[in-house]
């Protein structure tokens, strides 16, 4: 934070440790009229455990839409310290430009490692898509992510799309009407195994 700040970009603040609660982001959304929190972890291990532990504890707003929430993770592993002393301000504003949707970064890392023409693989990535899907309230957005994650799963064959993606529709349907008796793990809290 005190790099970014020295770099001119004086919108950063830093959570204490890796810690980051709901409470805290309704104190920053006080701060801004675009509802816009960029979440920006070091991207090693530790840093994408603080990042998904973060989208944990909001995700509640994030789906409701009282925040815009994206995930910015610097290439090779880097903090934001660490990137600006080879890069320059404008760089690491391009790059929270691109930072991704929550939804988008979680999905990416769902799919990350995982081979899809194994069943296994595809049908166990597709259980953790289905069940971050299934909280979306907006039926537009959750339309828009059915089809985003069929042509992820589709690996090319767009043929495969359209039953891919009223497979994958009819599940979060059936999930969104189940009463949970037992809840799933979040995905967000899920740990990948090693590819």
């Amino acid at each position: 934070m005190i790099a970014l700040h020295g770099a001119g970009i004086t919108s950063a603040v830093a959570s204490l440790g890796t810690a980051l609660n709901a409470a805290q982001v309704r104190q920053l959304l006080r701060y801004t009229d675009s509802k816009k929190v960029v979440l920006n972890f070091d991207a090693d291990a530790a840093g994408v455990k603080a990042a998904e532990r973060a989208i944990g504890e909001v995700a509640d707003m994030a789906y409701r839409g009282d925040v815009q929430l994206r995930v910015l993770n610097i290439p090779d592993g880097k903090d934001p310290d660490e990137y600006l002393r080879l890069h320059s301000p404008q760089d690491y504003q391009d790059l929270l430009a691109l930072a991704p949707l929550w939804l988008d970064w979680q999905i990416q890392r769902l799919i990350a490692g995982r081979d899809l023409r194994q069943a296994d693989q595809f049908q166990q990535t597709a259980q953790h898509v289905v069940d971050l899907l299934s909280n979306i309230a907006n039926a537009d957005t959750r339309t828009y992510y059915v089809r985003h994650c069929a042509e992820l799963f589709s690996n090319g064959d767009a043929r495969l799309v359209p039953l891919l993606a009223e497979n994958l529709m009819v599940q979060v349907r059936r999930q969104r009407r189940a009463p949970l008796v037992n809840p799933p793990a979040s995905p967000w809290s899920l740990t990948k195994p090693a590819p």
